[in-house]
């Protein structure tokens, strides 16, 4: 994808604004899995946009709106959705402080896959992801709260425990039993490409930074860019059609094709970006991005909204609650 040819969608998470939207449904009537609304929608794009939403005085949830009918409906009852078919990987609440790994299918059947962590850290999420494959049987999920065992040798007291110098960070892949296949320390965002590869970013520590590539059997990653990446990337996606990914560095949005290894920037915008996501076709991108008051402000208020740019044209689609990411955008 270039871009001279790439539509970019920017979905504005606009906390501490009220809605005046008088053709949108209030969030407060989006209760449960069954209830919908409709949403102000003046653009062609299809298929269906998953993403986080918070309703005043309530848990934040997993929202899923058709972008053709113009309807959105609660899809799980947690955050962090990444759809593959009917199996929806998300982050699912085990307490209001805890967190752990899940699926549901589109009945909504829970089946939980990691222990629970706690839900918020010092250093940022708990659970960061997930990033299921298109099969719908493996699951790359950023753990920042593993624990490793302490060597009562040469910590008799347990020093390191006190401290908490024996947690650690990691990307780990999950089948649908539960098992954990692999573990890729210091390592996370993760997606997989369209060829099955996974592909994840350095966090620094012993990996340092980067885009990397995990061989087939998940023992040992390479690193594919080309070293111009000094510190961490924040989210990242894999387009649909060919090996290429996008990905979130220092505020910006860019774009690298996995064979050659160059990024290139494809958008700035704010100084937040919190989640992407191609559409099916891969001609456009979405964005989530929490830099969006004085936009606001500017509309008059009223909702919050998504911002369609295709080609010079500025689409909105106008919704009644707080968006946040990560994204996922499917059939």
């Amino acid at each position: 994808m270039r871009l001279g040819k790439t539509a970019i969608v920017l979905l504005l998470a606009l906390a501490g604004c009220s809605s005046g939207d008088d053709d949108a449904q209030p969030a407060a009537d989006a209760q449960g899995s069954d209830d919908q609304g409709a949403v102000q929608i003046s653009t062609k794009l299809k298929g269906t946009l998953y993403f986080n939403y918070a309703a005043p005085m309530q848990a934040p949830r997993v929202m899923a709106i058709d972008l053709r009918s113009k309807r959105y409906r609660v899809a799980a009852d947690g955050v962090h959705a990444n759809v593959a078919g009917e199996v929806i990987a998300y982050v699912n609440f085990c307490s209001p402080l805890q967190v752990q790994l899940a699926v549901t299918d589109e009945d909504g059947f829970m089946t939980p896959l990691s222990d629970c962590v706690e839900r918020d850290t010092i250093s940022g999420k708990s659970l960061q992801g997930p990033a299921i494959t298109r099969d719908g049987k493996r699951i790359a999920v950023l753990n920042n709260e593993l624990r490793a065992e302490i060597d009562r040798k040469e910590d008799p007291y347990g020093l390191d425990a006190m401290v908490g110098l024996n947690k650690y960070s990691a990307t780990q892949v999950f089948d649908l039993d539960g098992n954990v296949l692999a573990e890729f320390k210091d390592m996370g965002p993760a997606v997989w490409a369209k060829d099955g590869s996974l592909i994840l970013a350095g966090r620094g520590g012993d990996v340092g930074f980067g885009i990397f590539r995990a061989d087939k059997k998940l023992k040992s990653v390479k690193r594919i860019d080309d070293g111009r990446l000094k510190s961490a990337v924040d989210v990242m996606d894999a387009h649909p059609k060919d090996n290429t990914i996008a990905f979130v560095f220092n505020g910006q949005l860019f774009e690298m094709p996995l064979k050659s290894g160059k990024p290139k920037r494809l958008h700035s915008h704010g100084n937040m970006l919190s989640g992407i996501a191609y559409s099916p076709s891969g001609d456009q991108i979405a964005i989530v991005s929490t830099d969006t008051l004085n936009e606001a402000i500017q509309m008059g208020g009223g909702g919050y909204p998504i911002f369609v740019l295709d080609d010079g044209d500025i689409h909105t689609i106008r919704m009644p609650f707080i968006i946040d990411g990560p994204l996922d955008w499917v059939k």
